[in-house]
């Protein structure tokens, strides 16, 4: 038993630090995103006027998606119109990376039948890493509150930190139940290149399926069948209902597919 735990730190820290540099580059360029979306904020207080008549004029559908009648003249409208609706796409990308070399990666090195003679299973090396990965998106998040909030500090304005927070962990929740599913499609797709441009696709197809229902006023598709529709950052920004419900709607969704991904790559024969 403190063999494995040991073998199981040992492969959570290497990979952790196979990780690390691409984990600092995401970091500085999300911070940097945040930071510098939050302090324009400032500069648009002139152009309000042209803006709220614009998004006034929009049709149904599309004002929906941008968020209903609430303002971008707040705060928290501005980081949700800005920042908050687009960063589970921009994690989804970090995640199709990642989760595309968990395994295949090792396979093409032709390192995966050393790490496979391990005393460890293979259930517990996929899930270390899993682990490892979830760490990594959290920090991300926060990397992405932090500079938010450093941005709204920076030109005076008081940071809806409450908003922002609640947002941000349900987008997290978000990536993490895409991280999932891409988890269990790499297993039928033993190949870094293809499992990375396939993990690519389906983020992508995802978040445009839930744009375009959202645009439609498809709620009730929304959220039956896309991961994305359990994120409505109008509404979170908005309001605390239905947080929990998402969330646990998320978790739950993250643990189904995580837990399949594991069950069938336990059986699954790879040729190494």
């Amino acid at each position: 038993m403190k063999l494995t735990f040991m073998k199981t730190l040992t492969v959570f820290r290497n990979y952790w630090r196979a990780e690390r540099g691409a984990l600092v580059g995401w970091a500085v360029g999300l911070a940097a995103y945040a930071y510098y979306i939050s302090a324009f904020y400032k500069s648009t207080e002139h152009d309000w006027q042209p803006l709220l008549e614009y998004l006034n004029h929009m049709p149904a559908g599309l004002k929906a998606l941008v968020g209903g009648e609430l303002s971008s003249r707040t705060v928290a409208g501005w980081l949700r119109l800005e920042l908050l609706s687009y960063l589970p796409m921009l994690a989804s990308i970090y995640v199709s990376i990642v989760v595309a070399g968990i395994i295949s990666k090792e396979i093409e090195r032709g390192t995966a039948e050393f790490l496979f003679a391990q005393p460890i299973s293979r259930a517990r090396l996929v899930l270390t890493r899993f682990v490892g990965l979830a760490l990594n998106l959290a920090i991300l998040h926060l990397v992405v509150f932090g500079g938010a909030w450093v941005g709204i500090a920076s030109i005076g304005e008081e940071f809806p930190a409450w908003v922002a927070l609640r947002t941000v962990s349900v987008a997290w929740l978000a990536v993490m139940a895409v991280a999932a599913l891409l988890l269990l499609i790499s297993v039928f797709v033993p190949d870094y290149t293809r499992t990375l441009f396939t993990g690519l696709g389906v983020s992508t197809a995802l978040y445009v399926l839930t744009v375009a229902l959202r645009a439609s006023g498809r709620e009730n598709a929304l959220t039956a069948w896309t991961i994305f529709g359990h994120y409505d950052p109008a509404k979170l920004v908005e309001s605390a209902s239905g947080v929990w419900e998402h969330a646990a709607i998320l978790a739950a969704t993250t643990i189904v597919f995580l837990t399949a991904a594991v069950l069938i790559f336990r059986r699954r024969d790879l040729r190494l």
